[in-house]
């Protein structure tokens, strides 16, 4: 481990953040002085970019989230030069060459070495955090424990009730 001297990369949608994500943030930060931290977005996602990195961001004090809008291909079957073009995209996105590839998914090994980082997996099989965001957005409210609370309010309807005195607004 080259603790505070290294340089880690994060990748992800964060669509939304969850405990798995804190994990990976803070095993991060136990290994790397540096962490940048990119949320990827895509037109039309169901959360806004802006409200995943601010919420990255009340996350992961101390790291750097960078927004990546420009669109890139999702699969390695969609482009022949899936690999070459992420490659060029995050080092074009990102301030200084990264050490460490931080990450619970399998293409981590992949970007890592595209990248000429090593890769470090986080809880691969998601046994310390079995939770998908995929499984979040179908229903926040079932995997309530697993959102960091800065996430939660995004997810709460809010009400008024609105009347005169005494038509029982208070017992409600």
């Amino acid at each position: 481990m080259q603790k505070k001297t290294a340089a880690g990369l994060i990748l992800g949608k964060f669509m939304p953040p969850h405990l798995g994500h804190q994990h990976l943030i803070d095993f991060a930060k136990q290994w790397v002085k540096d962490i940048f931290i990119v949320v990827e977005s895509i037109k039309d996602e169901p959360i806004p970019s802006e409200v995943r990195c601010q919420w990255v961001r009340e996350m992961a004090p101390g790291c750097q989230v960078l927004h990546l809008s420009e669109h890139q291909a999702q699969e390695p079957s969609e482009v022949a030069d899936f690999w070459q073009q992420w490659r060029l995209c995050l080092n074009s996105l990102l301030p200084k060459k990264i050490d460490y590839v931080f990450a619970s998914e399998s293409y981590g090994g992949k970007l890592a070495a595209i990248l000429g980082a090593e890769y470090i997996p986080v809880d691969p099989g998601r046994l310390g955090q079995c939770i998908s965001a995929t499984e979040l957005r179908r229903d926040p409210f079932a995997h309530w424990q697993r959102l960091p609370s800065c996430v939660k309010p995004y997810f709460l309807a809010r009400i008024c009730l609105f009347g005169p005195e005494s038509v029982g607004k208070s017992t409600l």
